[in-house]
């Protein structure tokens, strides 16, 4: 209310729409039937007086967002009230707009929210019959291109933020359940050829792991997989809860699943890869994730198709559209081409059912990944052994943030891939959003059948089936939305395309010379940077700040020689 913010913000109320099971209606003040809960959109006066119809949970957003130019974000202070998401309680994250914010009046019987240099900027009533919140800012429209997640990160979420948390109360007996909060570690680049990899020394870094709890995986190259240290290899069994591996390329080639080479070519690479890593894992007993990390951030969509032919669970890159914009100019760049629902889930589904899982540097802000735990997102956090050079301190900081978040699994990334799934039950029947390629299920009694619903999938594709694999029942294969029977018990569920493509039967690409240069020239950089580091440690050069310096101080970390 009123009806013409409901035109004025069509492509807004419509990603949410898709994001809730809601129907968002334009209404005249006064004009309640059949309403679950009201926004007022920019009337203060509305502020002043109780609105008919109080019985309805109730929002009112006053003063447009925008950002004024010139100077930096604002911080914004959420505080510990019970009304606030666990996952922001006490935090400060920082706002452009909140500058403009004029601070609101908290009545009797009123709760803070938010405030912005100690003024509220978002309150609670508890003088209503329902909860009606009160936020000094109003969402705008999306743009074109622009992707629902990102008026939810880094530097703008104050004016979505209350809109969100109302439309999740409201439909919080018809929504799936997320996973569980996931964390991960991933370092690109090491093998198994020695006990450490440039500045990595696994033992240190599993003790390391283990005392502040989180686990770090390693993308390794499948060109590497050829040699395996006995006691790196012992050590990756044995402590397979604090450290893992996972595919990182074929060759580590720059464009190597750039948009210039064709999808035969990227099959052929990508079987290669898969062969490779099979291979490996029979020499050394050391389970490597089938989820693709691509190196340099580079996939084009003939790749990603590829991927999903060839099995693969997931893909993990920073961009829910790999082929589209890099940061900072928005995810989507082609409108046409995109969803606005882009990285809203906990995987983003390309090209024709490929699950994107989001990646973010251990460098991002703490609102980056404060507010991609807040809308579930696992966290996935990547470096290379360089950002180790001044020991594991890093590491420890990010992990005391996520930790403090609230309850976190931290998991290889290939346990992520398999527990990305939102369920709900209805009776005997458990609806199930599948976010990843294979995904592990525990059956609880009272469930009789099993619906898979797939999330939107952006981009062409082939059929998909079912296939359901649960202890001590024959293998069951249904389409797509149909039931299948299920026991108490484990299962795994997998999606099979009807056009799956057998990795064996894929001629490897033509041998050149370059790929093995290049990749010899890569790790020898990478040993003796550290060698030569380590060395020279106890002479800093002048004005150097170690990064451990730069976050929290924290203990001494582990020993790195």
């Amino acid at each position: 209310m009123p009806a013409a913010e409901r035109a004025a913000r069509s492509r807004l109320f419509d990603a949410l729409e898709q994001a809730f099971p809601v129907r968002i209606a334009g209404r005249q003040p006064g004009d309640l039937g059949g309403l679950d809960a009201v926004v007022f959109l920019g009337s203060e006066a509305v502020s002043e007086r109780e609105p008919a119809g109080h019985g309805l949970p109730c929002l009112i957003a006053l003063r447009p967002e925008r950002s004024p130019a010139g100077g930096p974000p604002a911080n914004v202070d959420l505080t510990a009230d019970r009304g606030v998401d666990e996952r922001l309680r006490g935090r400060r994250l920082r706002d452009g707009s909140a500058r403009i914010a004029r601070p609101l009046a908290v009545g009797s019987g009123g709760r803070v929210l938010a405030a912005c240099r100690g003024a509220p900027v978002w309150l609670r009533s508890a003088q209503h019959l329902a909860p009606r919140d009160i936020a000094a800012l109003a969402p705008q429209e999306l743009d074109a291109g622009e992707a629902l997640r990102e008026r939810l990160g880094p530097g703008r979420f104050l004016a979505l933020l209350p809109l969100v948390e109302l439309l999740r109360r409201i439909t919080s007996d018809l929504a799936f359940s997320p996973p569980p909060a996931r964390a991960c570690f991933l370092i690109d680049d090491p093998n198994l050829h020695w006990p450490s990899y440039g500045y990595v020394r696994f033992r240190e870094l599993a003790l390391h792991a283990e005392e502040d709890g989180y686990h770090a995986a390693m993308a390794m190259v499948p060109r590497d997989a050829r040699l395996v240290h006995p006691a790196a290899a012992r050590l990756f069994r044995e402590r397979s809860d604090r450290l893992s591996l996972v595919m990182h390329g074929n060759d580590h080639m720059l464009e190597e699943f750039g948009g210039k080479a064709s999808e035969n070519r990227h099959q052929a690479a990508l079987a290669q890869a898969i062969r490779r890593i099979a291979a490996f894992q029979r020499r050394g007993g050391v389970p490597v994730g089938h989820v693709m990390v691509a190196p340099h951030g580079v996939c084009s969509e003939a790749a990603a198709r590829a991927m999903r032919l060839l099995a693969f669970e997931a893909l993990c890159i920073s961009r829910p559209y790999p082929w589209l914009a890099r940061p900072p100019h928005s995810w989507l760049t082609r409108p046409e081409d995109s969803s606005p629902l882009a990285a809203w889930d906990p995987a983003t589904l390309v090209a024709g059912g490929l699950p994107v899982l989001l990646r973010v540097p251990l460098s991002a802000s703490p609102d980056r990944i404060v507010l991609g735990a807040y809308l579930g997102e696992p966290l996935v956090l990547y470096g290379h052994h360089v950002d180790l050079r001044h020991g594991f301190d890093l590491l420890a900081d990010r992990a005391r943030l996520i930790n403090g978040l609230g309850p976190v699994r931290w998991s290889s990334l290939a346990d992520i891939a398999e527990s990305n799934v939102a369920t709900r039950h209805e009776g005997d029947l458990l609806r199930i959003r599948p976010f990843s390629r294979r995904i592990r299920l525990d059956i609880p009694e009272g469930l009789e059948w099993l619906r898979v619903e797939l999330p939107p999938v952006h981009g062409a594709g082939g059929e998909d089936t079912v296939v359901l694999s649960c202890e001590g029942v024959p293998e069951l294969a249904a389409a797509v939305g149909e039931e299948l029977p299920i026991k108490p018990g484990a299962c795994v569920l997998k999606l099979r395309p009807a056009d799956a493509l057998n990795p064996a039967t894929i001629a490897p690409p033509a041998w050149r010379p370059w790929p093995v240069a290049r990749r010899l020239a890569g790790e020898g950089r990478d040993r003796l940077t550290a060698l030569y580091g380590r060395r020279f440690r106890k002479r800093p050069v002048a004005g150097a700040v170690p990064l451990a310096e730069a976050s929290t101080p924290t203990r001494s970390s582990a020993p790195m020689s």
